[in-house]
């Protein structure tokens, strides 16, 4: 398991949500970011995101299945 950013897991949440990227709606962010990491990239098949609010509640969860996402970018 890989966490970015780096962070306490509890329950498979992060629980160091102040550690994220501060975002707002209304903009329409758009987060990218690449990792250098010594392992195989065939290892990781999918990525969660979560989002907080400010209140540390976690508002969004999402499984995203990276070999699609990766595939479709092609």
């Amino acid at each position: 398991m890989l966490v970015v950013p780096t962070a306490a897991i509890k329950n498979g949440i992060p629980s160091e949500y102040r550690k994220g990227q501060y975002f707002s709606i209304a903009n329409f962010k758009t987060v990218k970011f690449r990792i250098k990491h010594p392992g195989d990239p065939e290892f990781y098949k999918k990525a969660s995101v979560f989002v907080f609010n400010e209140q540390a509640d976690l508002i969004f969860e999402k499984v995203i299945d990276i070999t699609d996402a990766v595939e479709s970018t092609q």
